[in-house]
């Protein structure tokens, strides 16, 4: 009778196949422990759908200057009060930024409006209340200004107060304001044009160093006035004003 004692190769066992089941299941890990690499190689602008990433897939305080491209954003980009003081970085807007002719009025620009007379600008920041001048307040000196209105006749039809006038002879007056008009401006015009334009001209008495001398009373306190309407030859009657400025 044959021996039947195996071989040593008929003794060497065979590993068992895996399952389908577990060749899927090593299919999957590989797949989970690669996929994310594979993705953030693979997915790109092509990949998203356009309008499909909302504000919250994006990591908050993430966005940076340079991830927006310059000179892209515009005003419907920045609607009123809707930006936050984190948004901007503080004093980086300039002037380059902004439309001018789109701002309004600043409030307290109202007042530059009147700075058309101010003659040199740098005077007018010091200014301050355009109701003075000089720190003087504008009642102050229209108190200072002496002035009188003087009909044809010689009466007086309007003053500021103690002073007196006169008519000399035809277009002659003398104007008394009482006290020294040296150091002061004298200031003469037509109070009653009628058909022509009255010319007047008033002189300071007192001597030729102070203005002119003049036949009675020849002190700084009187001023001569001439009126002449040059539609008449020489000099004629007519209404006057003349003012004595500080």
């Amino acid at each position: 009778m044959a021996s039947t004692t195996p071989t040593p190769t008929q003794t060497r066992s065979r590993l068992p196949r895996p399952s389908g089941a577990m060749a899927v299941s090593l299919v999957a890990l590989f797949v989970s422990l690669g996929g994310i690499s594979y993705a953030a190689a693979t997915i790109g602008s092509a990949q998203i759908k356009n309008n499909s990433v909302q504000s919250k897939d994006i990591r908050n305080d993430n966005i940076r200057g340079k991830d927006i491209r310059t000179g892209t954003l515009g005003s419907s980009d920045v609607k009123d009060k809707s930006l936050k003081g984190v948004d901007i970085k503080d004093q980086s807007l300039t002037g380059a930024d902004i439309l001018s002719s789109s701002l309004s009025k600043v409030p307290a620009a109202n007042n530059a409006d009147h700075a058309g007379t101010a003659g040199h600008a740098n005077t007018a920041n010091t200014a301050g209340n355009a109701g003075t001048v000089g720190g003087v307040p504008a009642s102050a000196l229209q108190g200072k200004v002496r002035w009188v209105q003087v009909k044809s006749d010689g009466d007086i039809q309007a003053q500021t107060g103690g002073i007196t006038a006169k008519r000399d002879l035809e277009g002659q007056y003398s104007v008394d304001f009482g006290s020294s008009t040296v150091g002061g401006m004298i200031n003469a015009s037509g109070a009653e044009l009628g058909t022509g334009s009255a010319l007047v001209n008033a002189q300071r008495c007192g001597g030729p160093a102070l203005g002119t001398d003049c036949l009675v009373g020849n002190t700084p306190n009187r001023v001569i006035v001439h009126t002449d309407d040059p539609d008449i030859a020489g000099l004629n009657d007519a209404a006057f004003y003349v003012a004595l400025l500080p």
